[in-house]
């Protein structure tokens, strides 16, 4: 009986250490590691939209829950040992490593990783019930429906414990067995006992020798809790769950228990393997060849759904998933460092590992991101980036790993910058206006951010100015330079690299143009008040009056700025109600006045001269052959109705293989992905019907396309049919053929892209062709010019270009526009290949301070920055611009399951004495200052 009392009271002790030991290292962990130095900062990300809420709650669940656990568990259950030791490995210690494994290593869940944390939880939920209640279906207290609702619950719940049991105690199994020989081994060596006096008889730690000791004994009592947690998380899952479907039996019968039973470990089990089946490689499979046929590639768009849900899990493999079935080693390496196995068999022992833990395994190669975004661009006609936002956000925002400042793709229609008021001044001249926009900025984050227009105006306005300022004071604003559009770029890029101040205006369209500011500063606590510092940006225009009143820039895409109903509106200091938009379309003019003619010389030797039109002088084309190409990229599936109307238009316009039409026209089938291009000499044999739009296609490629199959066939102009296009997938060096006839690109759907690639923008402008909506316009247009013998028809002027003597005269408020325009016709007459000719057009711009194809405003507000761009304006390549793709490069976030080598077992005794001493110094540390 003494013996039987002792071994009690041994139990007794080992349980209360435990129990004791642990859950003051999980409050220490807690309330002086995890919640100072990282729960402030969560708090704020999940605020600033950062990191996704989900981790916040698991973070406060995680300090409630742990908390509650060591009073209930010091209440409740402090007078039953066993019952604590339940509680404890049964209940807190898997909900702490859960919330670890959770907050540090899972990012963001994937179904199968859903599905295993969802039943741990419910376990560990089912569990606890248990504990404090046993089996409720026999319970009297609770009423007779209840016992059975209970009953059937713990039913399903503690069979679900049964597997859980034996499922975590061989995961974990892999982790106690090598941990049990390291300590052993490590002790046993007392290579320790060195590093032990060593640091007793440091000075440092006079006076914490019984510190030293207790955080000792919680180093190797808490080791415990690895080598015992399989063998007893498995012993009291499957003892409890063996007791209530004992009990179950009891009262419902052995063949409903055993049904019950078998059926939900059935169906837990089927939703483990059949998760397991990734859907990436369904995709890459499918995509691992180039369809040649048109019912091969109607069989992939069948199947679009799933082949983006399999592209897009590949792509976020590293957020999705802790590792790659490949990289993971780290079971393999321990096995043999601990035991000196062979690589085949502790290869075997990691293949067994990775069986348990597929769930969040990665069934692939890394190099499956790179090939993922390559295969969706390729297919879908966008950039993963783009197409699928916001699957890419919740994937990153589930690892807060966002440190690019440029605003990119993932950051389209982000709130993260507020538009805290926009005044609009309108100087009207006439037929002419000048408009001023002033818009102030405070960043809502704590983390510096640029902001992104992509804006479009009449093709006949132009950007006179650009200014920053850090205050209203315009005196002490930041003045722009007109640079060429390369020297400007690269000068830009550089400057929000390093963080500094900077501001960039582009015109990247003949109707288009990019503002981009940076840094807007982060916000603040000021006296114990959040603040955001305010940036003031400035940016004036000219523009010709239009039959609605004056045009406003109009959003086509804005990155990282909002605006909300407490936006400040004025214009000409009178408040404006609040409006959703950026901007209205148009602002009323105060007194319509008739188109005005104007003739300005500028001191280059040309003239612009522009004569206002009449209704009645626009004609359209008679005797013209026209070549029109049709963009079929996956994109314009969307766009056969247009595609229709248009070519009926055409037909109905005399464009047809009818030999007593007025004009003519053939149309040309671009082909996507090694597909064949085809031409058709007469539009009444076109059938949509047959056409299957699939993959990407560029602008360049399409007009390679044309000029292979032109052949000797002469023609007026080209018209290109296609979309708002992906501006983010050009590149930067593919070959536009030369092209001596008007090139214009029709946007169907009546939406522009935000830009052009320089190469294809110089084709438009050069060629005498532009952008525009509607057919309709272009080819009235086309012949309108070629009557008035005008380099440009636009906006109800008929634009011509002169040499000229007259030299020195006043500067007329209208030569900006003029100036425009000039650049435009220069730009049909010199060959703007030679960077000679780029220089002459640049001078115009610069003189006459406006923002063209050629020429960006650049605002600095240093003089190292102004040096930096001086020397790129000397550069060969000042005029040669890069795509701003808007792509985002993710970073891999670390892997803790790929290991180069495991610690030899001596050190990881010396490795939590290591962690024992650290502990030591910070708290002296901490009460030195205290002190002080």
């Amino acid at each position: 009986m003494n013996r039987l009392n002792r071994l009690k009271g041994y139990f007794s002790f080992f349980s209360y250490t435990i129990f004791g030991v642990w859950n003051i290292a999980f409050i220490l962990v807690i309330y002086v590691g995890i919640l100072p130095n990282i729960g402030i900062s969560l708090m704020q990300a999940v605020a600033a939209g950062e990191i996704h809420w989900q981790f916040l709650v698991t973070f406060l669940g995680f300090i409630a829950v742990i908390t509650n656990c060591t009073f209930l568990g010091g209440w409740y259950f402090f007078k039953r040992p066993y019952s604590l030791l339940q509680f404890f490995y049964g209940i807190e210690a898997p909900f702490f490593l859960l919330c670890i494994v959770r907050l540090f290593a899972l990012r963001e869940l994937n179904p199968a990783s859903s599905h295993i944390l969802t039943t741990l939880l419910w376990g560990i939920f089912a569990f606890f019930l248990y504990l404090i209640g046993g089996y409720l279906g026999k319970k009297e207290r609770i009423s007779q429906p209840r016992r059975h609702i209970f009953a059937f619950y713990q039913l399903i719940s503690h069979s679900l414990l049964i597997i859980i049991g034996v499922y975590t105690a061989l995961l974990l199994l892999f982790y106690a067995v090598p941990i049990a020989w390291w300590l052993l081994k490590g002790f046993f060596a007392f290579q320790w006992l060195g590093e032990l006096f060593s640091a007793l008889t440091d000075p440092t730690f006079y006076g914490y020798f019984w510190v030293f000791i207790i955080l000792f004994l919680v180093f190797i009592f808490g080791s415990t809790l690895f080598i015992f947690m399989p063998f007893a998380f498995a012993l009291f899952y499957i003892s409890a769950g063996r007791k209530v479907l004992s009990e179950f039996a009891e009262q419902y019968g052995q063949k409903i228990a055993i049904a019950g039973a078998t059926g939900t470990i059935a169906v837990w089990l089927t939703l483990f393997f059949s998760l397991q089946q990734q859907p990436q490689n369904q995709a890459l499979e499918w995509l691992a060849e180039m369809p040649t046929t048109n019912s091969d590639r109607t069989a992939l768009i069948a199947k679009s759904d799933k082949i983006r849900e399999g592209l897009v899990n590949a792509y976020l493999l590293p957020y999705r998933y802790i590792s790659t079935w490949e990289e993971n080693n780290h079971i393999q390496e321990m096995y043999r460092g601990s035991f000196n196995l062979s690589i085949e068999k502790a290869n075997r022992l990691q293949q067994m590992y990775n069986q348990l833990a597929s769930p969040v395994l990665y069934q692939g190669d890394r190099s499956d991101v790179g090939l993922a975004e390559t295969l969706y661009s390729q297919f879908f006609d966008t950039p993963i980036q783009n197409g699928d936002r916001q699957a890419v956000v919740k994937a990153l925002t589930s690892t807060a790993n966002r440190a690019e400042a440029k605003a990119g793709l993932l950051d389209i229609e982000e709130k993260k910058v507020l538009l805290t008021t926009q005044e609009i001044n309108l100087s009207e001249h006439q037929d002419w206006a000048e408009i001023e926009l002033h818009e102030v900025y405070e960043n809502q984050t704590p983390e510096q951010q640029e902001i992104f227009y992509s804006f479009s105006l009449p093709e006949s306005a132009v950007l006179t100015g650009l200014w920053l300022g850090e205050t209203g004071d315009r005196d002490s604003r930041y003045v722009y330079q007109v640079s060429p559009r390369g020297a400007a770029q690269q000068v830009y890029n550089d400057q929000v690299q390093q963080r500094v101040d900077p501001a960039l205006l582009e015109q990247v369209g003949p109707r288009q143009y990019r503002l981009r500011a940076f840094p807007i500063l982060a916000n603040q606590v000021v006296n114990g008040k959040l603040e955001a510092p305010e940036m003031h940006l400035w940016l004036t225009y000219q523009v010709l009056q239009q039959k609605q009143g004056w045009a406003l820039p109009q959003l086509s895409q804005k990155r990282n700025i909002f605006w909300t109903n407490k936006t400040k509106r004025f214009l000409n200091a009178k408040k404006q109600r609040g409006y959703k938009t950026w901007l209205p379309a148009f602002l009323p003019s105060s007194n319509p006045v008739p188109l005005q003619p104007h003739n300005i010389a500028f001191p280059q030797g040309y003239q612009l001269i522009a004569n206002p039109l009449e209704a009645s002088e626009y004609v359209f084309p008679k005797g013209t052959k026209i070549a029109v190409l049709l963009d079929t990229s996956y994109s314009m599936r969307e766009r056969v109705q247009d595609i229709a109307k248009s070519l009926e238009w055409l037909t109905n316009a005399g464009f047809s293989g009818n030999k007593k039409a007025d004009n003519d026209a053939d149309l040309y089938l671009t082909g996507t992905l090694n597909l064949e291009p085809q031409r058709i000499d007469d539009l009444d044999r076109v059938n949509l019907a047959n056409l299957v739009f699939y993959g990407t296609i560029q602008p360049p490629e399409m007009l390679q396309q044309f000029q292979r199959l032109q052949g000797t066939t002469q023609y007026d102009a080209i018209l290109l049919l296609t979309d708002a296009g992906t501006y983010e997938l050009s590149d930067d060096d593919a070959e536009v053929p030369e092209i001596d006839i008007p090139l214009w690109m029709v946007h169907l759907g009546g939406k522009f892209p935000p830009a052009y690639g320089d190469r294809v923008l110089s084709t438009l402008q050069d060629s005498g062709g532009g952008v525009a909506v509607e057919l309709s316009e272009v080819l009235q247009r086309l012949a309108t010019r070629a009557t008035l013998n005008a380099v440009n028809v636009i906006d109800r002027y008929a634009w011509k270009v002169e040499k000229s003597d007259r030299q020195n005269e006043k500067k007329d408020g209208f030569s900006s526009i003029a100036a425009r325009q000039l650049i435009v016709g220069l730009g049909q007459q010199l060959d703007t290949q030679q960077v000679a000719n780029l220089d002459i057009l640049h001078d115009i711009a610069k003189t006459n301070s406006v923002v063209t194809p050629y020429s960006s405003m650049i605002v600095l507000v240093n003089d190292q920055q102004k040096e930096q761009l001086k020397q790129a304006e000397a550069k060969s390549d000042r005029f040669e611009r890069e795509v701003e793709s808007g792509k985002e490069e993710l970073t891999s976030p670390f892997n803790p399951f790929e290991v180069s080598a495991v610690p030899e077992p001596e050190l990881w005794v010396l490795l939590g004495l290591g962690a024992i001493g650290l502990l030591l110094v910070i708290w002296q540390r901490r009460r030195v200052l205290v002190e002080e």
